[in-house]
């Protein structure tokens, strides 16, 4: 009987050490996992912003209380209804800590976790520091203050108004909680407990100080709070339930907002970071069915009597006697208390507090919308292995042209704060040294997670300037200067046209040039490319060689100006020209015969690149290879319109052509589907042809009128 028992109690305790392993291994998992987060946000806070918010035991901060360490209690009011404080306090990754007072008459519960939340925020941008593409909120498990409707909704408000375009808060598993933010208050809660606190002021004072080593930013008291829960309610579609604690298990842990490729949040959610799907499949619920607009306003307080306010004012006055403190003093405590009382709204209608103790409505700034690449997580990883910005990837569903505007708007983002960005295809003024001012354009090294990097090294084409006569600066045209080393026998005499390496700030003189472009003067020729007005009046401003703008414009100028292009907008793709080319003349800016402009060519891109095409193209496989010559083959060309397509375009059709002669990088074809005499296109460039294939989905594009 005795080795049965001995055999089970073994039996169990083994149990019991796997369950502890196990448990250890998944809450160390969770915490990795908020840990994550708060390392990318201090490490790269443009991209991610980080929060931790709690609060701890309102009881600890009632006051007029003794020190407690060592104390003759006042039996008589040692139970007594005192001014009861909640201190809700907000960590921010990389900035510091803020503490919020409020009074028990204002409650808690949604509206003052929200309330804190947005004024940390608004602190975050008053510190001049970007709110992150992703926001994350680390909080603690209890319903009434954290894991609720509203905190879900003002996230995915946030998102809804581009004040950033991901949202999300996490829980720890129950139990295991504790933050850093819970260090902070023991050590703030122990310190207190030294001291006799007689006013508030005395308590913000004893907070500041305590938290001073936690790089405290500041302890606000706040004196009425935004009625979020009103703001959102004629809004949201309906009130999400079944997240918390059930018989479901412990609930959702993480709770992620996003727009969907419709501009509408969606809320998804998990058990853990170590759940092996998101609920629901598919896109998430819808939040909102219409956008909340204005500000909130400012929530009603509880009642006198919901407070018990003559109790508390009862209890104060009764503790003057038992104050040890001098006459002096004890007259300044009687003042600030009696102050307070009398500042104190009727019945919780905070419309009647002094404008000095009222919230002020401030907006956040807002974003370029745009889709953040596809989660679980942030891992903390550099640019190297992080996802890009924008999703690069297109197929079923994403066209080249998504990609397009969603990087445009990125750009547009990311010069509305950072005007010296660098991005690939800009143009730049450039002097390096022992060397002349000159127009160039950025044709590799320019990832966009680097545009605003201090280091940034780039590659660019130099364009040579013509003047024009009669106007001293830029205002004549630019062409691309020739390689004068240039021989297409060998490839270590460089590209065609000249090309600049290691290009650095310091050697840039204005950023995102904008150019336009004009006919040419003669007939047939190509269009010539020139700086616009706005551009060379930025430059006059720092260079001497750009004399101020005359008044008035060259004519070159005054009649292009309203349609002047910015930098990094790609210009004139080849698609189909109908008129021949100069194989070995130097084309001038806007051509694709070279790949100067723009990225380099990308095989993986939609209609391949200029090798991928001489292969067959992405549908091409076993095609003629790159030595043979396609003169006479059918092929098939993409039909881009040069005034509205940019470089690589995945929508315009395709149709069948022959080709009547192979120039290397270009081809001359005949399109076999037009019935107007089977037009003839000249010098396509080979990143707009490709083999045909047995199936080929055509793309239409539906031009504005």
């Amino acid at each position: 009987m005795l080795f049965h028992v001995a055999s089970q109690a073994r039996a169990k305790y083994s149990e019991t050490l796997a369950w502890k392993e196990r448990h250890a291994k998944e809450h160390r998992g969770e915490r990795n996992y908020a840990e994550d987060w708060w390392d990318t946000a201090e490490e790269r806070p443009e991209k991610t912003t980080a929060l931790s918010m709690d609060a701890p035991t309102e009881q600890q901060f009632d006051v007029p209380v003794q020190k407690r360490t060592s104390k003759d209690p006042v039996k008589k009011l040692d139970g007594a209804k005192k001014w009861s404080s909640k201190i809700t306090g907000v960590m921010i990754a990389g900035l510091g800590m803020l503490t919020y007072v409020t009074r028990d008459g204002l409650g808690s519960g949604p509206n003052l976790s929200c309330t804190v939340l947005y004024l940390a925020l608004l602190q975050l941008v008053a510190s001049n520091r970007p709110i992150g593409n992703a926001v994350h909120i680390l909080l603690d498990n209890t319903t009434g203050d954290n894991k609720h409707n509203e905190m879900i909704f003002f996230l995915a408000w946030l998102v809804m108004t581009d004040a950033c375009t991901e949202a999300s808060f996490f829980c720890m598993m129950k139990g295991h909680t504790y933050s850093r933010i819970d260090q902070t208050f023991r050590t703030l809660i122990t310190g207190m407990l030294g001291m006799s606190i007689w006013t508030v002021s005395t308590l913000l004072d004893a907070i500041k100080r305590f938290l001073q080593t936690y790089n405290c930013l500041g302890v606000v008291e706040l004196h009425c709070l935004w009625d979020w829960k009103s703001f959102f309610a004629p809004h949201v579609h309906e009130r999400f339930t079944g997240f918390a604690t059930s018989q479901f298990g412990s609930g959702m842990h993480e709770f992620v907002l996003r727009k969907d490729r419709n501009g509408d949040v969606r809320l998804r959610l998990r058990k853990s970071s170590h759940a092996s799907s998101w609920l629901p499949e598919g896109e998430g619920y819808l939040v909102f069915k219409s956008m909340p607009q204005g500000a909130p306003k400012l929530a009603k307080a509880k009642d006198d009597a919901a407070w018990k306010r003559p109790t508390v004012e009862s209890t104060i006055r009764t503790w003057y006697r038992f104050m040890t403190v001098s006459p002096p003093e004890l007259e300044r405590i009687r003042t600030e208390w009696e102050s307070r009382f009398a500042a104190l709204p009727p019945n919780g209608d905070v419309e009647q507090l002094a404008p000095s103790q009222q919230l002020r409505w401030v907006e956040l700034p807002r974003r370029s919308e745009q889709r953040s690449s596809s989660r679980p997580g942030i891992s903390g990883a550099s640019s190297t292995l992080e996802n890009p910005e924008v999703n690069p990837v297109t197929g079923y569903g994403r066209t080249a042209a998504d990609v397009n505007k969603e990087l445009q708007a990125y750009k547009a983002a990311v010069r509305a704060t950072a005007p010296n960005a660098v991005f690939n295809a800009d143009y730049l003024f450039v002097q390096r040294p022992n060397c002349s001012l000159s127009l160039q354009r950025v044709v590799h090294n320019a990832c966009i997670e680097d545009a605003t990097a201090p280091n940034i090294s780039v590659t660019t084409v130099v364009y040579d300037h013509h003047p024009q006569p009669g106007h001293p600066g830029f205002w004549g045209h630019f062409m691309l200067r020739p390689n004068a080393k240039y021989n297409a026998a060998d490839s270590s005499t460089g590209t065609k046209f000249l090309r600049e390496h290691n290009v650095e700030r310091q050697h840039v003189v204005a950023y995102n040039v904008e150019t336009f472009e004009t006919p040419s003067p003669t007939p047939g020729g190509k269009k010539l490319l020139r700086v616009s007005a706005s551009s060379l009046s930025a430059l006059s401003e720092v260079c001497p060689e750009q004399p101020r703008l005359p008044k008035p414009l060259p004519a070159t100028h005054a009649a292009k100006e309203p349609t002047a292009k910015p930098a990094g907008r790609a210009r004139k793709p080849a698609g189909r020209g109908k008129r021949p080319v100069e194989q070995e003349s130097a084309p001038e800016e806007g051509s694709d015969d070279e790949e100067e402009e723009g990225e380099e060519p990308d095989s993986e891109q939609d209609g391949g690149g200029q090798d991928a095409q001489r292969d067959g193209g992405q549908d091409g496989g076993g095609q003629p290879g790159p030595s043979e010559d396609r003169t006479g083959k059918e092929m098939e060309v993409q039909g881009c319109d040069p005034e509205v397509c940019d470089n690589m375009c995945g929508e315009c059709e395709w149709d069948p052509c022959v080709v009547l002669a192979d120039h290397g990088r270009t081809c001359d074809v005949r399109i076999c589907s037009h019935s107007d005499d089977d037009s003839e296109c000249f010098g396509v460039a080979n990143r707009f042809l490709r083999f045909p294939a047995a199936t080929t989905h055509r793309a239409k594009r539906v031009k504005s009128t």
